[in-house]
């Protein structure tokens, strides 16, 4: 299994993901509720962490409609109980995904740990159904290189020097959209990708 720099066993590993949810959520679900999601779409979610985002796609699809929720730590998704929603435990790195088998496929502050990025984004695109549709939300912390003062401005140096030499890219949101042959505005006729 791929080694992560920030294991799921660390202490307050739940309380972390409750806040990032409650942080990232109302973005996500308001980017997601443009799509035209239809009743019986078949989507997954990789790295999936508490469920939250998996858990409000299943309320919107409907009994029609399928998600699965994919973590390798699938214990912190504990509690979901939606019958149109799965909890899987695959390495997205390791085991990819079922080739043209979603209308959407959804991850979020995931694609900078892993070292191994431009290939999962490969998987995750292959594993579109013609027509289907990719949201990624990643970071870029691009304005951090110019913050002031200089005491802020040396922590983010060091924070990001840190980050590179454990393969975590802080910069990948930017860099997302270009990876992909694609502009958040425009994308081919066979996929769709919300950048």
């Amino acid at each position: 299994m791929t080694e992560y720099v920030w294991q799921h066993e660390l202490r307050g590993e739940a309380e972390r993901l409750r806040v990032m949810s409650e942080i990232l959520d109302p973005a996500c679900r308001d980017h997601l509720a443009r799509l035209p999601l239809a009743s019986d779409w078949r989507c997954v979610e990789i790295g999936a962490g508490n469920g939250s985002l998996s858990e409000w796609l299943a309320t919107r699809l409907g009994d029609g409609g399928r998600i699965i929720a994919t973590d390798i730590a699938p214990e912190l998704m504990q509690g979901l109980s939606r019958d149109n929603l799965d909890v899987r435990a695959p390495d997205i790195v390791e085991d990819g995904l079922e080739p043209a088998a979603f209308d959407l496929v959804v991850t979020r502050a995931l694609l900078h740990h892993l070292p191994e990025r431009t290939e999962v984004m490969t998987a995750m695109v292959r594993a579109l159904r013609p027509g289907g549709w990719m949201f990624i939300m990643e970071p870029d912390f691009y304005p951090t290189l110019i913050v002031e003062p200089e005491g802020q401005a040396s922590f983010w140096r060091d924070l990001l020097g840190w980050s590179a030499q454990k393969q975590i890219d802080y910069f990948v949101g930017r860099k997302v959209a270009p990876r992909l042959g694609c502009n958040p505005s425009s994308a081919p006729a066979t996929r769709r990708v919300a950048c």
